[in-house]
């Protein structure tokens, strides 16, 4: 179980960093992102699923280097629906996410030239005849 909470926790970690890696690149870091989220919501789920099933409650913990403070991670049933609940909903908004950033990227390259005009677009009417006009 620490496996999947490792997973599951550098997943979260790597789609957040790894596409500042690559700026201006916005399919790497659509892919990057949204993989690396969709991947560590796979890890929440079987961490959920495993939580559910098991016989007691799982606990890790790592001492530091003050006195009595020790920061601990404990996964009981009722921690594990809710790790479960979460990360069903973020493996699907990962997986819409790829897709409607892959659209969105798409869109960007094909109007880039149009955009910029379009908000410089005067229209008129007078006499019954439209008038358009770039500024």
């Amino acid at each position: 179980m620490l496996n999947l909470f490792l997973l599951l926790f550098a997943g979260y970690v790597a789609g957040i960093l790894l596409p500042l890696c690559f700026p201006a690149q916005p399919r790497i870091q659509n892919i990057l992102a949204h993989g690396s989220a969709g991947l560590a919501s796979g890890a929440g789920i079987l961490l959920g699923f495993t939580g559910l099933v098991a016989q007691e409650p799982w606990t890790a913990s790592v001492q530091s280097a003050i006195p009595f403070l020790s920061f601990a991670v404990r996964l009981d049933p009722l921690a594990s629906f809710f790790v479960l609940t979460i990360s069903l909903a973020g493996l699907a908004a990962s997986i819409y996410a790829m897709g409607y950033l892959k659209g969105y990227c798409q869109l960007k390259s094909n109007r880039a030239d149009f955009l910029p005009r379009a908000r410089n677009l005067n229209v008129e009417q007078s006499n019954n005849q439209w008038s358009y006009e770039f500024v």
